[in-house]
């Protein structure tokens, strides 16, 4: 199976249209990096896919096995670091 994703940059700063196939969303950067933070920016885009991921795949195993599972939840966090405090 083969998708297409495709990002464009949108008429205010920062902001990128994001469309997956015939899915459509959005990415921004958040205020202190010159945004609007009006939507997720790229590093929250990506936990969420990494949570998705995660979800589904505890959710595609319990029904391999035939467990009963309720709901899943997984909460992720990220810290951006300045790359100046990354130096040895």
């Amino acid at each position: 199976m083969s998708r297409s994703v495709s990002v464009t940059s949108g008429s205010v700063r920062f902001i990128q249209n994001i469309s997956v196939d015939h899915h459509l969303f959005h990415a921004d950067e958040p205020s202190e990096h010159g945004g609007k933070d009006a939507r997720p920016d790229p590093h929250e885009l990506l936990l969420a896919a990494l949570g998705a991921c995660a979800a589904i795949t505890v959710q595609m195993y319990a029904d391999r096995k035939q467990w009963p599972l309720g709901t899943v939840h997984v909460v992720l966090s990220y810290e951006n670091v300045p790359a100046e405090s990354c130096r040895l």
